[in-house]
């Protein structure tokens, strides 16, 4: 996640083998993350997908890289019930 001086939030989440999608959120005026704006700013969307790209890049961990880490059927199930995965 990046985020901005005006509390925006760009968030790029990935189920276990599914497709990349990115979410874009104004922190102050929504702060449960329920109102996605990615296609309303795009341009600041992809301002802080880029940063956000740079830094994990140097911390050697680039986004483009799939996720890789086996979870337990058991704690997926969880995960999944929490809505942190897609079933």
């Amino acid at each position: 996640m990046a985020c901005d001086a005006r509390p925006e939030a760009v968030r790029v989440r990935s189920p276990c083998g599914g497709e990349r999608r990115s979410e874009l959120y104004a922190l102050d005026d929504d702060p449960t993350e329920a109102n996605n704006l990615i296609d309303a700013k795009r341009k600041v969307a992809k301002r802080l997908a880029e940063t956000l790209d740079r830094y994990l890049q140097a911390q050697g961990q680039p986004m483009t890289e799939p996720d890789r880490i086996p979870i337990a059927p058991d704690l997926r199930k969880r995960l999944e019930a929490l809505g942190y995965l897609e079933p």
